[in-house]
């Protein structure tokens, strides 16, 4: 204690050896981080039988081949078709591919220029207004109902 009964935890030290205070310290909130944090070891490979989430459902698939993008893959799911995925949406599996070959008659090539003019120009399927946006209907308050907002003319009377 010192001499103004202040304790000793409230008290600042000096760290002698920073350097190595710094890595436990480190050390001790990577352990903690480790605990609850999620690794994506599964490393997968051309060929491999996977199941990606399509529509939240698991569907079967095969790796085509890495792609140049991190953590994606492309894949060939049963109708033949070459998607993107990334590992996030992939898990490794045991079940068999069957690819319909009367579906892929040609080769399907992955086309990324494609897939990003499709997602930046989507073709609506209704005919677009373009008189603007829509108006509300204006209407008077219920609580004016009570009275007379306008003056009625002659003829009215």
């Amino acid at each position: 204690m010192s001499s103004f009964n202040i304790p000793d935890k409230l008290i600042t030290t000096v760290v002698s050896d920073f350097e190595q205070f710094q890595k436990k310290r480190n050390d001790l909130n990577k352990l903690n981080y480790d605990k609850n944090s999620k690794i994506n070891n599964s490393k997968f490979e051309k060929g491999q039988k996977i199941v990606f989430l399509k529509d939240n459902v698991w569907v079967p698939a095969n790796i085509v081949e890495p792609h140049s993008s991190p953590r994606s893959f492309l894949i060939k799911d049963a109708a033949g078709n070459v998607l993107r995925r990334n590992t996030s949406q992939l898990k490794p599996s045991n079940t068999d591919v069957t690819i319909n070959e009367e579906l892929t008659d040609c080769p399907v090539q992955y086309d990324e220029n494609l897939h990003n003019s499709e997602l930046q120009n989507p073709v609506p399927d209704q005919p677009v207004s373009t008189s603007g946006r829509p108006k509300r209907t204006m209407r008077p308050p219920a609580y004016l109902n009570d009275y007379y907002t306008s003056i009625p003319s002659r003829e009215d009377v």
